[in-house]
């Protein structure tokens, strides 16, 4: 049957939908800012083409992120943040990548409460997880 329904947030209805056309704005950029971040600190990862992976595995985490602000369901989030915390780590690639990149993301959005929050629950449940 369809999923149990959630209780009804008390964020105001308009400001996930606002988050959401904030963030599809800026996710180009948000892009950019975390590969200089991953270049600038840390080595790339091991794959036939160095960065093609990271490159879509950012924009993915992106997406995802737009995706929750726009569903409201932050455990979605975080459920794909530890699905692509083994996928990376089956790939041989360190998890810091995307620590790193969780929070590169939450440095450069901006004011956006709500997407914060949620980077946030991802990045304390990697912690959780055992990943830096």
């Amino acid at each position: 049957g369809p999923p149990p329904r959630r209780p009804p947030s008390d964020r105001p209805p308009h400001l996930a939908g606002h988050e959401y056309t904030l963030l599809t704005d800026r996710a180009p950029e948000l892009v950019r800012a975390v590969m200089d971040e991953l270049d600038e600190h840390l080595p790339a990862p091991a794959a036939e083409e160095p960065g093609a992976h990271t490159a879509e595995d950012v924009a993915d985490i992106v997406d995802f992120l737009k995706a929750v602000l726009y569903v409201d369901d932050p455990g979605l989030f975080t459920s794909f943040i530890a699905w692509m915390a083994r996928t990376l780590t089956a790939r041989d690639v360190p998890t810091r990548v995307l620590t790193t990149t969780l929070d590169t993301i939450d440095a450069h959005i901006g004011d956006l409460p709500h997407a914060r929050e949620i980077l946030t629950r991802a990045r304390a449940e990697l912690r959780m997880a055992g990943s830096p």
